[in-house]
Parts: C-alpha cells; sequence; structure tokens
C-alpha cells in the first residue's frame, strides 16, 4: 500500500509516497477514512515525524497539521495516537533539526490541537515547551506566529491559566514589543483570554512588563476597538432619556 511505500529503505520512494499521501490529506472529505483506517494510519504518520529523513519529518508535520484542522473529534483522536505512539509529537519539537520548517510544521500541529477543550490535561507538556521556545524564534516569523498562536489558544482555557502566567513577561518582551504583526495579533488573544480569565493577576504582570505597548496595541487594533465600544454602548449608551 501506499502507507507501506513510506517506510521504504529508498530515501526517494519513501519520500514520494509520503508527499503523496499529504496530497491526499489536503481534501477533508478523506479526513474521516483516514482516522479510521484499520492500517493506523494517524499512528504511522505520527512515528515518522522521528525518521532521520528531515524532509520526511517535515513533509509528514505539514501532513499531520491539516489533519490537526479538523473538528474535536479528530483532534482528540490525533492526541490519543500520539500519547499510544510514545509522544512523538513532543519528541519532534523537542528536537534540533537543521531544517526550521520542522519545528514550524510541529508548532501549527500543537497550535491546532490546543483547541480541543477535552484535552487540555494531556497537552500540558506540549505547553511547557512551547513557552521555552518563544524566545528562539525571534527573526523567524512563521514559527513565533505558530507559538504564539499555540499560547494564545491554551489561554482560552481556564485551567490553564496558573501554568501561562510565567509566559506574560516573554510574550510582551519577545513578541508584542517587537514581533511581526501577525505574532503581535495572537499575543493581545493571548493576554486578553488570561485578563479574562484572572484579571487582578494578569494586569499586575502586564504592569510590570511595560503595559505602555500592551495599551498602544489594543489602541492600534481598530476592529478591537470598536467591537469594545459597541459592547460598552450596550450598558453606557450615549444617548438616555432622563
Amino acid at each position: 500500500s501506499l502507507l507501506d511505500l513510506c517506510w521504504s529503505e529508498k530515501a526517494a520512494i519513501s519520500l514520494l509516497a509520503t508527499s503523496t499521501l499529504g496530497l491526499i490529506v489536503e481534501s477533508t472529505s478523506n479526513h474521516d477514512a483516514i482516522f479510521d483506517s484499520q492500517h493506523d494510519a494517524v499512528a504511522k504518520f505520527l512515528q515518522m515525524t522521528t525518521s532521520k529523513d528531515e524532509q520526511i519529518q517535515e513533509v509528514t508535520l505539514k501532513t499531520l497539521a491539516v489533519l490537526s484542522t479538523g473538528g474535536p473529534h479528530h483532534k482528540h483522536k490525533l492526541l490519543q495516537a500520539d500519547f499510544s505512539s510514545g509522544r512523538c509529537l513532543e519528541r519532534a519539537f523537542n528536537s534540533c533539526p537543521a531544517n526550521s520548517q520542522i519545528l514550524c510544521n510541529a508548532a501549527c500541529v500543537i497550535a491546532n490541537l490546543a483547541t480541543s477543550e477535552t484535552d487540555q490535561m494531556a497537552m500540558h507538556e506540549l505547553m511547557s515547551a512551547v513557552s521555552r521556545k518563544l524566545p528562539g524564534s525571534e527573526g523567524h516569523t512563521e514559527l513565533m506566529c505558530h507559538l504564539t498562536r499555540a499560547l494564545a489558544n491554551f489561554a482560552q482555557f481556564k485551567p490553564n491559566v496558573f501554568h501561562l502566567l510565567d509566559a506574560i513577561p516573554t510574550v510582551m518582551r519577545h513578541v508584542l514589543s517587537s514581533g511581526p504583526a501577525p505574532a503581535r495579533d495572537q499575543a493581545l488573544r493571548f493576554l486578553l483570554h488570561l485578563l479574562a480569565h484572572a484579571p487582578e493577576q494578569v494586569s499586575a504582570l502586564i504592569a510590570v512588563n511595560d503595559a505602555q505597548t500592551f495599551l498602544t496595541s489594543l489602541g492600534e487594533t481598530r476592529s478591537l476597538m470598536e467591537n469594545i465600544g459597541h459592547s460598552l454602548a450596550q450598558s453606557a449608551p450615549a444617548v438616555m432619556k432622563p
């Protein structure tokens, strides 16, 4: 089968088979069949992320990134398969590859999986790894965006707040102050989610980590300010009867 060819001893055949599977995965209509495969396709994809061939790693992680865009059921299955396979995703993410796209693709997978509410406990190690990787992503726009997006997604869930407080200074220093625009927007998402869950603790940390940058970023995000204005208008109308 095509899946078996991915494990060919001939690198060219293995890469071609892996790339072909990646093209098949691009169509979401194929996702159910892949997740329900009797050949444990997802588990085999995960195992390939630890390949010594960095091209195979890159392509496989890109395939997993596409698979991780599905609904909660697919995300849960992917995480279960990763756990059963020996946490291949974490191993790939914590590696130091010469090919930086490997880390980008791994970070993309993690960021997508971080939206799965039912699997937050299982992702604590990944969440910590994302925080550790963030300072080293300066100068690499795509990686920084995925890492910050992952933190913002983790921050949606209140049980994660305590574990994410230490990341606030890092996000403000490395992303909000000088990061590229897409990453700064994700940094705002991260901080606003945390503010909603723990306003006193988070505002105190923002205050000692360049609150001016945070407020300036808020003010420059016109759509956000307009939404806040519309929301406040409900409880603080501009026109009232006496």
